[in-house]
């Protein structure tokens, strides 16, 4: 029941045009930003703000995993989706970080990772 009344609080944050993504802290802009994400919601507010979060590396493989995996509308998230890209590629560990979170395979994280 709690876990119902936390996802329509974001819901309707999401839904309110003068809502201040801004003034979010980390964790609820990620909170945030994953129920848009599984909602396929394409809010401009918070796609602007992630963009600003991204160039001021305020932002951590868990919102990187969301914005390059989990965001729905291609069109809308094109421009984040690309500083995402690379703000993964800047910071060593960053990138599997970020991809390691949507790994549902059991593994020993120390293991490397072999390319072919």
């Amino acid at each position: 029941m709690e876990k119902d009344r936390a996802h329509q609080e974001l819901r309707a944050l999401l839904a309110d045009p003068a809502t201040g993504f801004a003034a979010l802290s980390g964790d609820e802009f990620f909170a945030a930003l994953k129920q848009a994400c599984q909602d396929g919601t394409a809010n401009p507010a918070l796609i602007a703000d992630c963009k600003r979060r991204i160039t001021s590396h305020e932002v951590g493989p868990r919102e990187l995993h969301q914005v390059l995996f989990a965001a729905s509308d291609r069109h809308a998230w094109a421009g984040v989706r690309a500083l995402a890209l690379a703000a993964a590629g800047q910071v060593p560990g960053t990138a599997a970080a970020a991809s390691c979170s949507a790994c549902t395979v059991a593994c020993d994280s120390r293991t490397p990772i072999r390319y072919a």
